[in-house]
């Protein structure tokens, strides 16, 4: 058997995250595309458990011009140009802050994540 090599993306504003939840409540496309383009965001999901997802990106083609698109929908988070609004990742002052087994998170009563 096989070990797992777990290990933490780091998004922006030096987020740390270590599951899937985690990745798209701090989802930052730019990094998540380095991540993809680098071949650890395969590896990172292999070592969370989600071979399909990374199966799923290491099938598309990255001279696709929809490649952001596509992988924003593989790891089911709405996809939002990063260049057309930075306010799109920014939480709204209406957003709070709660921490949760020693893990913080913001929540919003707006619409679904956006990357």
């Amino acid at each position: 058997m096989t070990t797992k090599k777990r290990f933490p993306l780091l998004m922006e504003e030096e987020i740390e995250v270590k599951n899937l939840e985690e990745l798209q409540d701090a989802f930052s496309l730019s990094k998540v595309k380095g991540y993809f383009e680098n071949g650890q965001l395969m590896e990172w999901l292999r070592g969370i458990y989600r071979d399909d997802m990374a199966v799923a990106l290491e099938d598309l083609d990255k001279e696709d011009p929809h490649l952001e698109k596509n992988i924003c929908s593989i790891l089911n988070v709405s996809y939002k140009k990063e260049s057309a609004t930075k306010a799109a990742t920014t939480p709204s002052p209406a957003a709070s802050r709660v921490s949760v087994s020693g893990r913080t998170s913001i929540l919003t009563a707006t619409s679904p994540k956006l990357c």
